[in-house]
């Protein structure tokens, strides 16, 4: 299972991942949960949600070089993908491997844009950790990242 989470301008964007069983490729689709990142037991509970509902198959395959869909970007009030990351404070990525949760910060990729994972600032949870920790985790750091935000 695999998760991401964006915060921008003090809203969290919790979209699906969609994953072919068998492939290493993770497409955004909707539903996209939004929700203010005051809003702490909002966003716990759409965080819960997400993880248990896990990476749904595609509903077709996407073509190559198929451009970024604008979903995301629109729900934020923008029409492209770089405006939308121009406004992104932090983005984490959640993984369960087995049962073992850990959280990747993204930091952004200098010299061509976009984020790359993080994994000096990897939080690995407890082996066992149940999902209320991810979520409680997860909200600490967003609060964190929205309080710090220059």
């Amino acid at each position: 299972m695999r998760n991401t989470c964006y915060l921008r301008k003090g809203t969290v964007y919790l979209p699906t991942l969609a994953n072919a069983p068998g492939s290493s490729l993770y497409e955004l689709v909707e539903p996209i949960a939004v929700i203010p990142a005051t809003e702490v037991e909002n966003l716990r509970q759409a965080m819960r949600e997400k993880i248990l509902a896990g990476n749904p198959p595609p509903s077709a395959p996407r073509p190559p070089r198929t451009p970024e869909p604008v979903v995301l970007p629109l729900l934020a009030g923008v029409k492209t993908w770089s405006a939308f990351d121009r406004g992104v404070t932090a983005t984490w990525s959640i993984t369960d491997q087995g049962g073992s949760y850990k959280i990747i910060p993204l930091r952004r990729y200098s010299s061509r844009g976009g984020w790359v994972p993080d994994t000096e600032n990897t939080i690995f949870l407890p082996p066992g950790a149940d999902l209320d920790a991810v979520c409680d985790r997860m909200v600490e750091l967003i609060q964190a990242a929205e309080t710090n935000k220059t």
